[in-house]
């Protein structure tokens, strides 16, 4: 995290399930100027909506099972 700045998911607010949208919680990143990349993840579906699916899918991100992703563009 950038020091002097506030975690961008205290931001994100859990819509009427509980559960945190990436979308926006990417949002919220770049709206506070974060660097975003995107990554192929060849584990299947990954349901990111509650803390311990966002802690599995981050196990299953370090622990090599991606490659990164390097064509298209973000405007």
């Amino acid at each position: 995290m950038k020091a002097g700045k506030k975690s961008p998911i205290e931001g994100v607010k859990p819509y009427c399930r509980g559960e945190l949208e990436i979308t926006d919680a990417i949002q919220e990143h770049l709206n506070m100027d974060y660097n975003v990349a995107a990554r192929r993840v060849e584990v299947g579906l990954l349901d990111t909506g509650k803390k311990n699916d966002i802690l599995e899918a981050n196990r299953a991100v370090h622990g090599g099972e991606v490659s990164l992703l390097t064509h298209g563009s973000i405007q």
